[in-house]
């Protein structure tokens, strides 16, 4: 679900007429680096990435089991 900021943002960036086509794969992953590592009020200006990374770490594996002693 966009955002206003995410428009604003990629309108800053994407100019009118310009495409995805005709950027490198390392000026895409240049634009969502800015992105995802701008602050956000909504969480407490702190960026998405360190949220996600601070959820990341929380995660609880339940797939893994516990190895018994012998």
């Amino acid at each position: 679900m966009p955002s206003a900021g995410c428009g604003g943002f990629c309108r800053a960036v994407f100019t009118k007429g310009s495409g995805l086509k005709q950027m490198r794969a390392s000026e895409l992953t240049a634009v969502l680096q800015a992105y995802h590592n701008t602050p956000r009020q909504r969480l407490g200006y702190r960026t998405p990435a360190a949220v996600f990374a601070d959820a990341a770490l929380h995660l609880k594996c339940e797939s893994t089991f516990q190895l018994s002693p012998e």
